[in-house]
Parts: structure tokens; C-alpha cells; sequence
């Protein structure tokens, strides 16, 4: 019986991870596609008429924040419902979000800087992924020093945008980290506390964390001559 309850345990367990991973993917999808609609026809274009006559550093406060409530939606909703509404809204918003640094790479090296970055976020995500599956670490008390690192980031960004200084590419290279932090982190949470049924809100962390370490990561590749 109790080798039974254990074969159960994992099963239920591997099914989670898979939902997890599932809906990643198919928000990282989303994501891809709505960028293809919006620059196949005049939303990309309305999006940078607007943002241009704002400080780039509102939009990098702005990515901050809702990432930061798309997180807070998914631990704190038990319901599917909501969570799902949370994932597809946050995914619309990243990707309307998104547009002004892309739109930046396409000008100054075109499409391959985009696929570069790309590739190396799915490289890092894959590594990181890799190491909590195979240690089996326990994170758990990095929550609240990513928290209080992720309130330092916006606070750095406030002051940006308020005294007009750039944060420059050592700042986007820490969020690198930070964003490789919070991978391991949620991965780890999703290995070793997350409700079975809770798979919805684990993708959203995780999407959260990957478009967070792509931003950086294009961010850096947008600062080279």
C-alpha cells in the first residue's frame, strides 16, 4: 500500500510538472505570435507613436511591474480561473510591452539579434531548469531576498526615470542574474511545494521569469556598437 501511495505521489507529480511546462510553452507561443500580428500591421507602430513620448525608463518600470503583479496573481488565487485570466493577460501586456525593444533590435542589427537573444534565454532557462531537476535543491528561502532585490530594481528604475540618468548595460547584466535567481527559485517551488492543481500560476511565474531574462539579455545585445 504504501509503495502504491508512492507510485501515485510521483505519478501525480510528473503529471503537474508537464501541465507546468505545457502552459509555458504555450504562453511563450502566444507571446511569439502576437509580436508577429503587431508588427504585420499598425499596432506596433501606434504602440511606439505612444511610448516615444515617454522615458525609456517608464517602460522598463512598467515591464517591472506587471511582471511583479502577474506573480503576485499567481500565488495568490487558488482559482483556475483567474489564474488563466492572469497568464493570457499578462502574456497580451509583455508582448504590447516588448514591442519598443524590439522594434530598437530590428532597426540596429535586424531580426538575427532578436533569434540571438532568444536562443540564449532558452539555453539558460534549459541550464537552470537542468540543475534544480537534477540537485533536487530546496530554494525556498530565497523568496525573500529576490522580493526585496525586485523592489531595489524598480526603485533604481524610478530614479532613472526621474533624474533622467541610464542605468547602462552593468545594470541590465545584474538583471540577468536576478532573472537567473528567480528561475531557479520558481522551478525549485514548483519541484518541491506547488499544488497539484495550481500548474496555471506556476507557468505564469515562470513566463515571468523567462521574459524577464530575455529582456536583459536583448537589452545587452541592444547596447553593443
Amino acid at each position: 500500500m504504501e509503495r502504491a501511495g508512492i507510485i501515485s505521489q510521483s505519478s501525480e507529480k510528473s503529471l503537474f510538472l508537464k501541465k507546468v511546462y505545457a502552459h509555458l510553452f504555450f504562453a511563450i507561443c502566444g507571446f511569439v505570435g502576437l509580436e508577429y500580428i503587431w508588427f504585420s500591421g499598425p499596432v506596433a507602430y501606434e504602440v511606439l507613436q505612444i511610448v516615444s513620448q515617454f522615458n525609456w525608463m517608464w517602460i522598463l518600470g512598467a515591464f517591472m511591474i506587471v511582471s511583479w503583479l502577474a506573480t503576485r496573481l499567481a500565488d495568490n488565487s487558488n482559482k483556475k480561473s483567474t489564474q488563466y485570466i492572469g497568464l493570457i493577460l499578462y502574456t497580451v501586456f509583455e508582448s504590447l510591452i516588448f514591442i519598443p525593444l524590439l522594434a530598437v533590435a530590428q532597426m540596429k542589427s535586424g531580426a538575427e539579434i532578436i533569434g540571438t537573444a532568444g536562443y540564449l534565454t532558452i539555453f539558460c532557462f534549459l541550464a537552470l531548469t537542468a540543475i534544480v531537476f537534477f540537485t533536487k535543491v530546496d530554494l525556498a528561502g530565497w523568496g525573500k531576498y529576490l522580493m526585496w532585490g525586485g523592489i531595489v530594481a524598480i526603485g533604481a528604475i524610478a530614479c532613472g526615470a526621474i533624474f533622467g540618468f541610464n542605468l547602462g548595460v552593468g545594470f541590465s547584466a545584474i538583471m540577468v542574474c536576478f532573472a537567473g535567481a528567480a528561475i531557479l527559485y520558481d522551478t525549485s517551488m514548483i519541484l518541491h511545494y506547488s499544488n497539484k492543481d495550481a500548474y496555471v500560476g506556476a507557468s505564469l511565474r515562470l513566463f515571468a521569469s523567462v521574459a524577464m531574462l530575455f529582456w536583459y539579455v536583448l537589452s545587452i545585445l541592444n547596447s553593443r556598437d
